[in-house]
């Protein structure tokens, strides 16, 4: 259009693909702590979610996200019980501004938990997953 410029926007945050996206009622989960070469972002709608990570024991309080980085051994704490219910996303991200968000435990605001619920329902609805438990998109689903 006559009149406009575009300015162009560097792409610095750009998520690959998608692992596996989970909601789970984790009282009384007893885990023995994973690591894999993957973000994971573990949204805490409810309860407290307690986990291990590089040593250092944190508490995931209700309306909180925690993203652990790619081969970070985490866990659950072994000692206090759990009683979280969580969405878990796992997802492919090389961008290297990425590396803020490495181990880190953010409080959401009420908007920003409402917005992050839709999202991940949305996608979840855009998923299914094998009989060998591999997240695949459903028929008529379209990769961006």
């Amino acid at each position: 259009m006559a009149g406009f410029q575009m300015i162009h926007a560097e792409n610095i945050l750009s998520v690959q693909g998608f692992y596996s996206m989970h909601h789970f009622d984790l009282t009384d989960y007893k885990g023995g702590g994973e690591l894999h070469d993957f973000y994971e972002l573990v949204y805490v709608e409810s309860g407290f979610y307690y986990v291990i990570l590089d040593g250092e024991r944190h508490t995931v309080p209700p309306g909180s996200v925690i993203f652990f980085a790619p081969n970070t051994f985490h866990s659950g704490d072994g000692a206090t019980p759990v009683n979280a219910v969580v969405r878990i996303l796992s997802f492919e991200c090389t961008s290297d501004i990425m590396r803020t968000f490495d181990n880190c435990l953010f409080a959401l605001s009420e908007e920003e938990q409402h917005l992050l619920r839709t999202v991940m329902d949305v996608a979840k609805s855009c998923f299914a997953y094998t009989a060998h438990g591999a997240m695949c998109l459903r028929p008529g689903a379209e990769a961006a």
